[in-house]
């Protein structure tokens, strides 16, 4: 079992909810590929990566938006070589993130039947 997955085990088993990021589609030299997840708890702490730098962090703001709106959402990303010469990206390339909300009724068990455990 993964940090991430004791992370996300702990935090529904104490009712506390939390925003699941993944890269979920992406083309080009990017700094994590489909499958990256990073949780963002309420409070903007973090666990996992999805490739750090500026993506990162508009995504720990983006996942703050959605504890607010309570919906799950979905954003492009671009990283031209431009942008990221211009921020602490090494890396070029496009995607899609999706931020999926898990308040403490939301059942897990897809999460860690997607990494081979099975939990409820």
């Amino acid at each position: 079992m993964t940090k991430l997955e004791q992370e996300i085990r702990e935090l529904h088993r104490t009712g506390q909810p939390f925003v699941l990021v993944s890269v979920t589609a992406g083309s080009g030299s990017m700094p994590r590929h489909a499958g990256a997840r990073m949780l963002v708890r309420a409070n903007g702490d973090t666990e996992g990566s999805i490739g750090g730098g500026a993506l990162e962090a508009n995504a720990v703001r983006q996942a703050l938006r959605v504890f607010e709106t309570k919906t799950d959402v979905e954003m492009p990303f671009a990283l031209t070589s431009e942008e990221a010469a211009r921020s602490d990206m090494i890396c070029g390339g496009s995607g899609t993130l999706t931020f999926a909300y898990y308040p403490p009724e939301r059942p897990v068990g897809g999460l860690m039947e997607d990494s081979g455990m099975l939990y409820t």
